[in-house]
């Protein structure tokens, strides 16, 4: 449960240098779930839907902080994260319904 980071080549298109931008492994299962689809805003935070956890978690990629917790009440399987708008200042996220019965859907 990490998401890394990487040095990447403009030029040639490598990648390389690669680190831990932010380890799950002391988070709590519970509350991170797993980490899913993210993006960066302008600022160079790392947005990331946490699958399991029905929330967006925003990230300092430098230090793995966590800054700042968004819950998606009714929607625990966030898959994705991205930012549009005129301005860039919405965010959209999907999520998946997997393994769930009509019934568990309905009261999700």
């Amino acid at each position: 449960r990490k998401v890394y980071a990487y040095d990447f080549d403009l030029e040639t298109g490598n990648i390389s240098n690669q680190r831990a931008a932010v380890d799950f492994a002391d988070k709590p299962i519970e509350e991170y779930g797993l980490p899913d689809g993210m993006t960066i805003d302008t600022d160079g935070n790392l947005w990331v839907a946490c699958y399991n956890a029905g929330a967006v978690f925003k990230f300092d990629p430098q230090t793995g902080k966590t800054l700042q917790k968004i819950a998606i009440p009714g929607a625990k399987q966030t898959t994705s994260v991205c930012w549009g708008g005129k301005n860039l200042d919405e965010l959209y996220v999907t999520c998946a319904k997997a393994f769930l019965s009509p019934e568990q859907f309905q009261n999700e």
